[in-house]
């Protein structure tokens, strides 16, 4: 496959993305290859970085968002982490999916792609993505998701260690399970579906408390917990993290600092009338929050 070829897939997302046909054999059959050959990322991933780091937040189908993004990163070599949730709730969740997915392959190791708790058929059956695909592939719709999305799915990443030279960065879309996992457990997670695995399951799902120590159940389902700063700051002195970033809430303004800043929120869709937003940090874990347009 010629980089030119790739080029121009990505030029085609970054200007007109109507003209790329998405209903094409062409186009399944090149995802398709790109997803065997690039998405082969460790569960957690370990990554030592010299420069400045970018992360993103939930998008939700937010292809402006994505689009700004990719130009960012064009013009700057930074380490890009997208947190995940690329799909569902908004109007262009294939094409959102699928330009990550190639800014993963033009752009390798400068790009981990982290899981979501929306990369989930489950989740999508009710939050628009499964009805995006039937509108738009009617009676192939599940075949095709089986042949490229349910892969892509569990070929994700689930999360990051960052060395610096201002120490670690831990990324994850959701949170802290419970009880505290070790490391080693992360890594050995199984890629499936994650209602099978408890830790996989509230790595994607669960969220920080300010006003709690320990856990408290979630409103957000069975099995998902909300956990404390006693938690969060034993996670994060054990495993010699500086600071924890994540995605998963619309936060006020796209962004939220909390536990004596060492935990940061990031929200990059704008549906919720949220001012998208992306999280830049430097060696020294210095952070600058990006507002997009």
């Amino acid at each position: 496959m010629s980089l030119n070829r790739v080029r121009n897939f990505i030029d085609i997302f970054l200007g007109d993305r109507f003209n790329l046909n998405l209903y094409s054999d062409e186009f399944i059959l090149f995802m398709d290859d790109i997803v065997n050959k690039n998405l082969r990322d460790e569960t957690l991933v370990r990554r030592k970085w010299d420069g400045e780091i970018l992360f993103i937040g939930d998008l939700h189908g937010d292809y402006y968002s994505l689009e700004q993004v990719a130009k960012i990163i064009r013009e700057k070599e930074y380490l890009t982490i997208f947190l995940g949730d690329y799909v569902d709730r908004g109007e262009y969740s294939l094409e959102t999916l699928m330009g990550a997915i190639l800014l993963k392959y033009f752009y390798k190791d400068r790009v981990i792609l982290l899981r979501g708790n929306h990369e989930d058929i489950n989740i999508n059956t009710y939050y628009g993505f499964a009805t995006d695909l039937i509108n738009r592939y009617g009676k192939y719709w599940k075949n095709i998701y089986n042949i490229v999305f349910k892969k892509i799915y569990l070929k994700l990443s689930i999360a990051v260690e960052i060395e610096t030279d201002g120490g670690k960065i831990f990324a994850v879309h959701g949170g802290i399970p419970n009880p505290i996992p070790s490391i080693k457990d992360i890594e050995k997670l199984p890629r499936e579906d994650p209602i099978k695995n408890p830790i996989l399951l509230q790595l994607l799902w669960n969220d920080p408390l300010e006003n709690i120590d320990e856990y408290m159940p979630s409103d957000r389902g069975e099995g998902i917990y909300y956990f404390g700063k006693e938690i969060f700051n034993k996670f994060v002195e054990e495993n010699n993290y500086k600071i924890f970033i994540r995605a998963h809430q619309a936060v006020e303004n796209g962004y939220k600092e909390i536990f004596n800043k060492k935990l940061y929120s990031i929200f990059t869709c704008r549906y919720y009338k949220i001012q998208p937003t992306i999280l830049e940090v430097n060696q020294k874990l210095e952070t600058n929050p990006i507002k997009l347009k």
